[in-house]
């Protein structure tokens, strides 16, 4: 299960340009740190935390969340996620008046509907069929929202 995760996740990460104009990642490679049990988790629920140990393994390749594609006007890298994610409107014309992360709603909050794939506007990577690092990851980020997704 985990090989054929971790094979959607490069195909994901690729096609996260895809349709855009953007260039497919040539030196990028999505790691699967195989940490989605709480034992093994190396993400803390802080925005420090989840840039370094989640969005830059997850998101930041260069032609989804990086500095210099920012699909849906997003950047996820080091000190640039939380501006781009509190309180911020989802680009996405099919989720019309979503907020990215609602500081204390993780459940009404745009990013946990695309990373969890319970919203309607599609997964989050790309072309993915169960989200990927439910125990470790996504419990991080819920964890941090749900405390306020505080800054520091």
């Amino acid at each position: 299960m985990m090989r054929w995760t971790m094979i959607l996740l490069v195909f994901g990460m690729m096609a996260c340009g895809a349709g855009s104009g953007a260039s497919e990642p040539t030196a990028d490679i999505a790691t699967d740190t195989d940490k989605d049990s709480n034992s093994g988790c190396n993400v803390e629920p802080t925005i420090a935390s989840l840039e370094d140990n989640y969005f830059s393994m997850s998101c930041t390749f260069s032609s989804c969340h990086s500095d210099t594609a920012a699909q849906g006007d997003l950047v996820l890298t080091s000190g640039n996620a939380y501006d781009n994610l509190v309180n911020v409107a989802a680009a996405n014309k099919a989720a019309p008046g979503e907020i990215r992360v609602i500081p204390g709603d993780p459940d009404g909050s745009y990013l946990v509907h695309r990373v969890e794939l319970t919203g309607n506007t599609g997964a989050m990577p790309p072309n993915i069929t169960e989200p990927l690092g439910p125990d470790c990851q996504i419990k991080a980020l819920r964890e941090w929202i749900a405390a306020g997704a505080p800054k520091e």
